[in-house]
C-alpha cells in the first residue's frame, strides 16, 4: 500500500514552481495562455486500453468451446475428404460435395464468428456514447470568468473551483481551501479522508509535499477549494496506476459464467456422444466391421455438430445488447451489460428521499423569526448559504441546492441581494456542511464585527442556542409533526481578536434567530411506481437523512410504510441490540437521520439475507453503499461525480419511475434468455434423438452435417433474435418471478424442452418414413430414397422448431396478441421459412445440402413430389396447430371461470 508521502513522486508536473508563481490566481488563464498550454502540453484524458488487433479478436473468438469442437470436425471431414480423393474411393459428383462440405462448415464458422465480433464493436460503441453522455464538467476560472468545461478540455495552470462531491479531474495544488478534506482510497486504499492545506507560493519544498496538493480520481468529501492544475492526463498519478492496469483482464459476469460452463459440458458431452455413436454404428449397423470407420465417423461427427448449440454464446449476447439499447431510450444508461442481468434479480431498492422520491423542488411552508426584524433575519439566512442567486437560472444545480436557492429567492424579494452585501461585507470564514454535523457556519464581517451565522438541523442548532423557550419548542414540534423540510437560523458575535484558527470551536452559545419551514412534495405517480414494485415483491426501503417525523409522512404519502413500526430513526436504531435489529432488517423501510456508514451497514445486512439490492444516490455520501450494493443507480442530472463514477447504471432523468423500467427490462432479458436455451436445447436433443432413432430404425444416418449445422445456426439464430426482441411477457413483474428464477434450470423448462423435442422428433421420423414408403417403388436406388426422405424431414424439422418461437413466448393464440408484439417473431419465422426454401430449391445450393426432391424423376405422373412438400410442411405446422387449439381451450375456459 502506498503511503500519501510518495504519491507526489509518481506525477509528472507540467508546471513546475517557478511557471505556477506566473498564474494569476484570481482571474485564471487566458484564452491564449489555454490555446498555448494545449498545444503543449495537450488535452486531460488518459489513453484507453489500446485495442487488440484484428488477429488476436478473432482468436479470442475460437476460443469458444464450441467453436472449437467444429473447427476439429472440420479438419477430420476434410482430412476424410482428402483420403478418399486421394485412393479414388469417391465418383467425380460426389468429390465436389464432399469438399464443400467441410468449406461450408469453415464458411458457418465464419460467420458465427464475424457476427459476434459484429456484435462486440456494437458494444463497444455503445458504451463509448453513454461515456460521451456521461462525460463530467468542472467549474474554473478562465478571464476572470467563471466558466463550466468539459473536464477533457482541463490545461495546465486552470483554476478549477471543487466541492464536495466533485471527482478531482487533474492534479494541482491547492491554493485556497475551506475545512477541506479528500478521499484519496482509490489511490492509496486508506480509507480515511485527509486534510489539506493551503501552497503558499513562497517555499519550494511545499512543492514536493501531498498536503498542498491534490490527485486526480481523489473525492471531494468535505469543503470546498480552488485548485491550480499542475499536471494533466497520463501524467497525473491516476494516470499512470492506469497504465499500470490495462492489460487486466475484466471478469465473466455470472450469467457468462454460467453459460462458458455450460458450454464446456456440451463440448465434453458431444466429444462422448460421438464416439458412443461411431461405436454404435460400427456394432448396429455394420456388423463389427471396421472396414466402414470413415462413414461411422462422418455419422458421430454430424451428431456431435447437432449436440452443439452453436447459436447460444451470440444469441445471448445480443438479448443483453437489446436490453441495454431499450434502456437507453427509457432514460437508464447501463454501464456493463452484464448489469442487465443483475437488474432482473433486483429484490430490494435502497434509496434516499430528497430528489428521488420527492421532486427536490422547495415551497416555503412559513417561518418564524424569532426577535430578529425579517429584513435581518433573511440576510442573515442568505449569507449562510453556498448558492449564488441568478434571476435566469434559478434551478441550475451549480448555482446552488434547492433549499438555498429558495432561500435566495425570498430574500431577493426584500431587496436583499446576497452578492452586493458580500461586497461590504465579506464572508472570512466558514465551517462546511457534512452530513454528521447536520450544519454550516459562516463567519462575515459585518459593521467591523465578526458575526458567526449557523444554519442546519433544528435539534442541533436547538441545542447550541442559549435562547431556546417553551415556545420556541412548541412551534418546531408543531411544523415537524406535519413532516415539513425545516431549517433553523441562529448567529452569534466572535471577538475580533480570535484567530481564524479557532474559529470552528465558536459553534456554541447561540442565539437562536428562527426556523424556515419549506416542503418538498412527493413525484408525481411515485405512490403507484412503488405499488408496483411490491407487486413485483421488490421492497423500497427509504433511507435519509432526515428528521424522522418527516421522513414517515413522506413514507405514508407515498404509501411506503403502513405503519411507524416500519420507520427507523437513527436513535431508536442505537438502542437496539445489533443481533435483533439483523434479524428484524427486512421489516423496516424507513431509515432517518442515518450516516453514509448506516447505509452500508443497512446494504450488506439485506445481503446477508440473501437480497440482491440496488442502491439509489447522488451525493457523495450515498458513494460507498452504491458500490456496495450489486446495483447502483446513479442521479444524471444531480449526481455527483463520484456517484456516477462507482454505478452501475445512471439515471439520465433522475427519475425514481426508471428504475421499475429497468428492473422489468432485467426481468424480461433474463425471461427472454431461458426461452433462448429451451430454444436452443429443443433443436439439440431433436438431433440426438433423430439420430439415434435413425440408426436404429432406417439403419441410416437421417440428416448430413451441413443440414444439422445449418438448423442450429442460420434457421435457429433468426428465431433466437426474434425471442430477444420479444416483450410479451406480462408475468415478469409478479410476485413468483424471483422465485421461479434462481438457476437457468428449473422443472418447467426441462419438462417443455423434453414435451417439445419428442414432439419434434416423432413428427420428423414420421415424415422421413412416409417419404422412404412414398418412393418405394419408383425405382429410386436406396441412397436415392435416403436423400428424398432427408429432404422432406429436413422442411418438416426446419419448419417445426421454427414454430417453437412462438409456442415457447405467446402465452395466449397468436390471433389474439396484438401485432406490435408479435412482429419480430413473425419476421424471424418467415425469414427463417425462405432460407429453408432457399436451400431446398436453390440449383447448386441444395447439391451441397445433400437435399433433392428428384422432380425429372418423381412428379411426371403421380405428383409425388408435390405432395411430399405439401406433407412436409403440414406435419412441420402440426406442432403448431396442437399448440394453438390448447391455448384456445385453455383462454375460453379462463374467460367461462373468471365470468
Amino acid at each position: 500500500m502506498k503511503k500519501n508521502k510518495d504519491l507526489i513522486k509518481e506525477t509528472i508536473q507540467h508546471l513546475e514552481f517557478d511557471k505556477l508563481k506566473e498564474i494569476d490566481i484570481n482571474k485564471g488563464l487566458t484564452k491564449q495562455q489555454v490555446l498555448e498550454h494545449q498545444t503543449k502540453y495537450g488535452q486531460n484524458i488518459i489513453p484507453e486500453k489500446k485495442p487488440k488487433s484484428l488477429f488476436w479478436n478473432i482468436i479470442d473468438q475460437l476460443k469458444d468451446p464450441l467453436v472449437l469442437i467444429l473447427l476439429i470436425v472440420v479438419i477430420i471431414s476434410f482430412s476424410i475428404t482428402l483420403y478418399s480423393y486421394v485412393h479414388n474411393l469417391l465418383e467425380p459428383k460426389e468429390q465436389v460435395v464432399a469438399f464443400a462440405e467441410p468449406l461450408v462448415i469453415l464458411l458457418i464458422i465464419f460467420l458465427n464468428v464475424f457476427f459476434k465480433l459484429m456484435q462486440e464493436i456494437k458494444t463497444k460503441k455503445a458504451i463509448s456514447s453513454l461515456k460521451k453522455m456521461n462525460s463530467s464538467v468542472v467549474k474554473t476560472l478562465r478571464d476572470g470568468q467563471e466558466v463550466v468545461i468539459d473536464t477533457s478540455q482541463i490545461v495546465a495552470g486552470d483554476i478549477l473551483l471543487l466541492e464536495l462531491g466533485n471527482v478531482v479531474p487533474a492534479d494541482g495544488v491547492v491554493i485556497e481551501q475551506s475545512k477541506l478534506k479528500v478521499q484519496e482510497a482509490i489511490l492509496t486504499g486508506e480509507s480515511e479522508s485527509v486534510y489539506k492545506k493551503n501552497f503558499s507560493f513562497k517555499d519550494k519544498n511545499e512543492f514536493e509535499q501531498d498536503q498542498y496538493f491534490l490527485f486526480s480520481g481523489s473525492t471531494i468529501s468535505s469543503g470546498k477549494t480552488k485548485l491550480l492544475v499542475s499536471a494533466i492526463g497520463s501524467d497525473t498519478k491516476l494516470g499512470k496506476i492506469a497504465s499500470l492496469i490495462s492489460n487486466t483482464t475484466e471478469a465473466l459476469s455470472p450469467l457468462q459464467q454460467k453459460i462458458l460452463k455450460f458450454s464446456k459440458f456440451i463440448g465434453f458431452f458431444a466429444a462422448i456422444v460421438s464416439l458412443f455413436f461411431f461405436f454404435l454404428f460400427i456394432f448396429i449397423k455394420e456388423q463389427g466391421n471396421f472396414d466402414a470407420w470413415q462413414k461411422a465417423l462422418i455419422i458421430s461427427l454430424t451428431i456431435a455438430i447437432g449436440v452443439i448449440p452453436e447459436g447460444l454464446v451470440p444469441l445471448v449476447t445480443i438479448s443483453l445488447i437489446i436490453g441495454v439499447k431499450k434502456l437507453a431510450k427509457e432514460k437508464a444508461l447501463v454501464k456493463d451489460i452484464s448489469s442487465i442481468e443483475t437488474l432482473g434479480n433486483i429484490s430490494v431498492i435502497c434509496t434516499d428521499k430528497t430528489g428521488t422520491l420527492t421532486e427536490n423542488k422547495m415551497k416555503l411552508i412559513d417561518t418564524f423569526i424569532y426577535q430578529l426584524s425579517q429584513q435581518q433575519f433573511w440576510t442573515y439566512a442568505s449569507l449562510c448559504t453556498d448558492a449564488v442567486y441568478d434571476l435566469n437560472n434559478l434551478e441550475n444545480k451549480s448555482i446552488g441546492d434547492p433549499e438555498e436557492l429558495l432561500i435566495l429567492e425570498e430574500s431577493q424579494k426584500l431587496n436583499i441581494n446576497k452578492n452586493n452585501f458580500l461586497k461590504s461585507n465579506p464572508r472570512i470564514f466558514e465551517i462546511p456542511f457534512n452530513s454528521q454535523r447536520k450544519m454550516m457556519s459562516v463567519i462575515n464581517k459585518i459593521e467591523q464585527k465578526n458575526i458567526l451565522i449557523a444554519k442546519g438541523a433544528p435539534e442541533i442548532i436547538l441545542k447550541k442556542s442559549v435562547n431556546v423557550t417553551s415556545q420556541i419548542l412548541e412551534v418546531y414540534e408543531n411544523f415537524n409533526k406535519k413532516g415539513y423540510r425545516i431549517f433553523a437560523l441562529a448567529y452569534k458575535e466572535i471577538s475580533t481578536e480570535i484567530e481564524q484558527k479557532h474559529f470552528e470551536h465558536e459553534e456554541n452559545n447561540l442565539t437562536f434567530a428562527g426556523l424556515i419551514i419549506m416542503q418538498d412534495n412527493p413525484r408525481k405517480g411515485i405512490k403507484e411506481v412503488i405499488e408496483k414494485l411490491k407487486n413485483a415483491n421488490i421492497k423500497t426501503v427509504m433511507i435519509t437523512g432526515d428528521h424522522p417525523t418527516t421522513a414517515s409522512a413522506i413514507a405514508q404519502q407515498i404509501s411506503l410504510i403502513d405503519s411507524e413500526q416500519q420507520s427507523l430513526s437513527k436513535t431508536q436504531w442505537d438502542q437496539l441490540n445489533e443481533e435483533k435489529w439483523s434479524k428484524n432488517v427486512e421489516n423496516y423501510l424507513v431509515y432517518s437521520r442515518t450516516t453514509p456508514e448506516d447505509k452500508i451497514k443497512i446494504v450488506s445486512a439485506l445481503q446477508d439475507k440473501k437480497h440482491i439490492v440496488a442502491m439509489l444516490g447522488d451525493g457523495v455520501n450515498d458513494a460507498p453503499a452504491l458500490k456496495k450494493s450489486n446495483v447502483g443507480f446513479a442521479m444524471g442530472i444531480t449526481g455527483t461525480d463520484v456517484t456516477k463514477q462507482v454505478s452501475n447504471v445512471i439515471l439520465a432523468d433522475d427519475n425514481f419511475a426508471t428504475t421499475y423500467k429497468a428492473i422489468k427490462n432485467g426481468r424480461n432479458v433474463i425471461n427472454n434468455i431461458k426461452i433462448l436455451f429451451i430454444y436452443l436445447l429443443i433443436a439439440n436433443l431433436c438431433a440426438l434423438l433423430i439420430s439415434f432413432f435413425g440408426l436404429f430404425i432406417f439403419k441410416n444416418n437421417v440428416f448430413s452435417a451441413l443440414q444439422i449445422l445449418w438448423i442450429n445456426v442460420v434457421s435457429e439464430t433468426l428465431g433466437g433474435i426474434a425471442i430477444g426482441l420479444s416483450n410479451i411477457s406480462k408475468s415478469v413483474m409478479n410476485k413468483t418471478f424471483l422465485e421461479n428464477n434462481r438457476s437457468l434450470f428449473n422443472k418447467e423448462i426441462i419438462l417443455k424442452t423434453l414435451i417439445l423435442s419428442f414432439f419434434n422428433t416423432i413428427i420428423t421420423l414420421l415424415s422421413y418414413f412416409w417419404a422412404q414408403n412414398l418412393v418405394a417403388n419408383a425405382g429410386l436406388t436406396f441412397e436415392d430414397k435416403s436423400v428424398f426422405a432427408s429432404s422432406v424431414a429436413f422442411i418438416t424439422i426446419s419448419i417445426s422448431l421454427a414454430i417453437n418461437s412462438f409456442i415457447l413466448v405467446i402465452p395466449k393464440p397468436l390471433m389474439l396478441e396484438k401485432w406490435s408484439k408479435t412482429k419480430y417473431l413473425i419476421s424471424g419465422f418467415l425469414l427463417s421459412v425462405l432460407s429453408i426454401i432457399f436451400i431446398c430449391f436453390t440449383p447448386g445450393v441444395n447439391e451441397v445440402f445433400h437435399i433433392n426432391f428428384y422432380f425429372d424423376l418423381l412428379n411426371n405422373s403421380d405428383n409425388i413430389t408435390t405432395k411430399a412438400i405439401v406433407f412436409s410442411f403440414f406435419l412441420g405446422f402440426l406442432i403448431f396447430i396442437v399448440d394453438q387449439i390448447w391455448k384456445f381451450a385453455v383462454f375460453i375456459y379462463g374467460k367461462e371461470k373468471k365470468s
